[in-house]
Order: structure tokens, then C-alpha cells, then sequence
């Protein structure tokens, strides 16, 4: 298990998300975010188009992310309510 930069984290901190774009990650990037993210890539959240994905971490932001803008949960429940993120037609139950 990561030591996540070796910051106490607790269970209460809210959870931060940044969004990246599929073609700013590089191997170097994705190795320094997977050691600081709570989310790995193959369990992220992509848009439809697969050029974006969702990560999250908890606690302070890591140096590495902090260049990238953060979104609480209701922040980024708007965002991925669009069909950036759906897609156009509603998904049937």
C-alpha cells in the first residue's frame, strides 16, 4: 500500500477530485498519481469519449496535483451529471 507522501489522513477529511485529460498522462505522471490517489487507472472514471478521467485523494493536496484545479463531491457530482459524462441518451434501468 502506498504511504500516500507519508500525510495522516483521516477517515473524516472529504474526498478531492481532479479531472485529467487522457493526453497529459504520462507513465511518470501516472506513477506519481497512482502514489498519491486513492483511485488507480484501471478503476477511474472516464468520460464518454475516453479522453478524461476522474481521480480522487483525501487529505492535503499532493504537490504533484496541485497544478490541477480540485472539486469537492458535489462539485464533481455537476460535472459528471452532463452528457460529457453520460452521453446523450439516459441510461435504462
Amino acid at each position: 500500500m502506498a504511504d500516500l507522501n507519508q500525510r495522516y489522513i483521516q477517515d473524516t477529511d472529504p474526498f478531492q477530485y481532479i479531472i485529467f485529460t487522457s493526453s497529459s498522462l504520462t507513465d511518470e505522471l501516472k506513477s506519481e498519481i497512482e502514489s498519491s490517489c486513492i483511485s488507480v487507472f484501471n478503476h477511474a472514471r472516464f468520460n464518454v469519449s475516453g479522453t478524461k478521467c476522474i481521480m480522487k485523494y483525501r487529505g492535503s493536496t499532493p504537490d504533484t496535483l496541485k497544478s490541477y484545479t480540485s472539486y469537492s463531491t458535489s462539485e464533481l457530482n455537476n460535472i459528471i451529471q452532463t452528457s460529457e459524462w453520460l452521453g446523450d441518451e439516459p441510461e435504462e434501468e
